[in-house]
């Protein structure tokens, strides 16, 4: 256990050219072809980010503002904390010459290009909240030139080439993942007559809890998981004193809750009442593998009352009626579930789990009966031994 907060892995702050380099881990950076299992852990308040800016398009991208994952061994995290981390990818100028912004990669958490059978990603009684993922900003002054912005994906995990990625029993909410802005502006001293054309088109942002894009066949599972309250948001693309401007658009932005490029199968689990675009709770390719409760699952092949499924759609979501996230006993926060919730009774527990995320103390089994969700509502609320006064 312990704690890793307030570092920055990246660069300086350089105008001009720099170099195109990537950023890694804001807190930590791991590549092992060994089994590691970070247990305890908070992260908090880390940064991945390159540089404030580049020239035209030569800046690198960021990767986990909290941890950055990569290697052929199984990584495991328990019992942790991930939150306030941001990666940012690099800013991008340009006078005369167009610019390209990069991509931000998992604010909270990065699964890189894991290689290997036994590249499997495991996190479990955890919460991952209030993380950023950023895409950078462009700016251009001249005429015919174009502002891009960086695409951002995953507000709070990023998962991409490990063989398996598992979330259990754990919480994802208040994320976000927005992309770049994009600025282009008419500039050219002494010039009279018209004044030309530019374009500006803003990031696009996907998954602002989670955006899982595993490669060769991986599989991943969200298994008695809390997916809430997080957003994703496409940056804005903005003109100025053109007078035929090519293209001025707000970047995409879809997926507020989990995105899925590939396959990922989900059981017994909330992903509701988040943001973004047309599909805000769910997008892409989804296994139920039953008793799910989501929001809105437009965007997805989720359906009402199959296989114990509990769906919403755009004019009607479902509310599942969660406390805010707080402390509700345990070593990490939770979103209790409030009198009412459609959650209550309507789980399963394909993991045979004794505990809810919350750990000993509250049975994840109650009166035979079990939740949808990280969390347990307890029958009997659980004995809470007093700290001895060390006085």
């Amino acid at each position: 256990g312990g704690s890793i907060s307030n570092n920055h892995a990246g660069g300086e702050f350089r105008l001009g050219n720099v170099v195109d380099q990537d950023a890694y881990g804001g807190g930590l950076a791991v590549g092992a072809d060994t089994p590691v299992r970070l247990t305890g852990t908070t992260i908090d308040d880390n940064l991945a980010y390159n540089a404030n800016y580049s020239y035209g398009s030569t800046g690198g991208s960021a990767y986990g503002g909290g941890v950055y994952f990569d290697g052929s061994g199984p990584v495991e995290l328990v019992n942790s904390w991930i939150t306030g981390n941001e990666a940012r990818g690099t800013n991008a100028y340009g006078v005369g010459r167009s610019a390209n912004a990069r991509e931000a990669f998992g604010g909270g958490l990065a699964f890189g290009a894991g290689f290997g059978p036994d590249s499997q990603a495991t996190v479990r009684n955890t919460t991952i909240s209030g993380n950023l993922a950023y895409g950078g900003r462009a700016r251009v002054m001249g005429r015919g030139q174009t502002a891009l912005g960086g695409h951002a994906y995953g507000g709070g995990v990023y998962a991409q080439g490990y063989r398996t990625f598992l979330l259990s029993n754990s919480t994802v909410s208040g994320n976000t993942v927005r992309g770049g802005n994009a600025r282009a502006e008419f500039y050219d001293y002494g010039y009279v007559g018209t004044r030309g054309s530019g374009s500006a088109v803003g990031g696009d942002a996907f998954g602002g809890g989670l955006l899982v894009r595993l490669t060769g066949g991986g599989e991943a599972e969200l298994a008695n998981a809390t997916v809430t309250g997080n957003t994703a948001a496409g940056g804005d693309g903005t003109y100025v004193d053109f007078t035929t401007p090519t293209q001025e658009r707000d970047g995409e932005d879809d997926g507020g809750g989990v995105v899925s490029n590939g396959t990922t199968r989900a059981v017994s689990t909330i992903i509701a009442g988040n943001t973004g675009g047309g599909a805000p709770d769910v997008l892409g390719s989804f296994t139920s593998d039953g008793n799910n409760l989501i929001g809105n699952g437009y965007g997805s092949a989720f359906t009402n009352g199959i296989s114990g499924d509990i769906v919403g759609s755009t004019v009607a979501p479902v509310d599942p009626l969660l406390g805010p996230l707080q402390d509700n006993g345990g070593p990490t926060p939770t979103h209790a579930l409030l009198s009412g919730s459609p959650a209550i009774n309507a789980g399963s527990n394909p993991e045979v789990l004794d505990f809810d995320q919350r750990g000993t103390g509250f049975d994840r089994v109650q009166l035979d009966q079990i939740d949808i969700g990280a969390f347990e509502l307890q029958d009997t609320p659980p004995t809470v031994t007093p700290i001895p006064d060390q006085t």
